[in-house]
């Protein structure tokens, strides 16, 4: 009986001895593949990261983010901030093989463009409407000018966005503006426009809060945002 225990040890230490492949570690993201347009993720990501080795088994993962400290990989974790990521990551096994670093890269922008109008009167009732626009991550794609529901023009990056209501004598409708960016994310607000024989008034509102809002306040809004 000693003799047979002797050589099960033996074996056991030969084995793990002989161990000279590195484990093998693979990435899941969930979602699979960008849930938005051009490679873009519009929602959170969970990233799960899954080691094997057939020999002496894994050690230990290590992960980390955008040149970061490495971390060592305990359970799956979340990137839920905007921004551009490159994830590296390896294994070690027990018999001290260490994994060449691997990476995936993610692209995640969840904030659709912010826009204000701006409306420069023309004649007795046309307008010139004037988008000023920004998104700051996957950037601007395209911008959609609707009069009541019937699309206008649709004006691709960078621009500038612009269109021109004509004169139309005592008709009352709503200019819609829908900015869309890189990733699939948009916005929309609206100006409703009551145009008469003699006169043409507007005013603006913002169609995610259902209040009207001044023209005015919203370009201040629009500079103290690029002063921070």
């Amino acid at each position: 009986m000693e003799k047979g225990v002797t050589i099960t040890k033996i074996c056991s230490y030969v084995l793990r001895n002989n161990d000279t492949t590195p484990p093998v570690t693979t990435a899941t993201l969930d979602p699979p593949v960008p849930n938005g347009m051009n490679g873009w993720y519009v929602s959170p990501i969970t990233v799960t990261l899954t080691s094997t080795d057939d020999l002496s088994g894994v050690n230990a993962t290590f992960y980390r983010i955008n040149n970061t400290n490495w971390e060592r990989y305990i359970t799956p974790f979340i990137i839920d901030h905007d921004g551009m990521y490159t994830v590296e990551f390896y294994s070690t096994d027990r018999a001290g093989n260490s994994e060449t670093i691997k990476s995936v890269n993610i692209r995640l922008d969840q904030t659709p463009p912010y826009f204000v109008i701006i409306s420069k009167r023309r004649g007795l009732s046309g307008w010139d409407i004037i988008v000023d626009i920004i998104d700051n991550m996957s950037g601007v794609a395209y911008v959609e000018f609707y009069f009541g529901s019937v699309l206008q023009i649709t004006i691709s990056a960078p621009g500038p966005y612009e269109w021109t209501l004509q004169p139309i004598p005592n008709v009352n409708g709503t200019i819609t503006v829908v900015a869309y960016d890189v990733a699939g994310n948009h916005a929309s607000h609206g100006t409703h426009t009551s145009c008469g024989a003699q006169q043409s008034t507007m005013q603006s509102y913002n169609q995610h809060n259902s209040h009207y809002i001044s023209l005015r306040n919203s370009a201040l809004r629009i500079l103290e945002e690029r002063q921070r």
